[in-house]
């Protein structure tokens, strides 16, 4: 079994992974909404719509 230390240092390790994707995964989002407005805005602008 591991020793606590090494148990402690391995959470440690996640919860930094998990921050990580945590941020990575807002600024995907980002530029996820960010395309979809341009696409809206030009699929709009072809249509005629403003």
């Amino acid at each position: 079994m591991a020793a606590p230390h090494e148990i402690d240092l391995g959470l440690v390790v996640l919860e930094e992974e998990v921050a990580e994707r945590a941020v990575a995964r807002r600024r995907l989002q980002a530029r996820l909404d960010r395309a979809r407005a341009l696409l809206s805005r030009r699929t709009q602008s072809q249509i005629g719509w403003s």
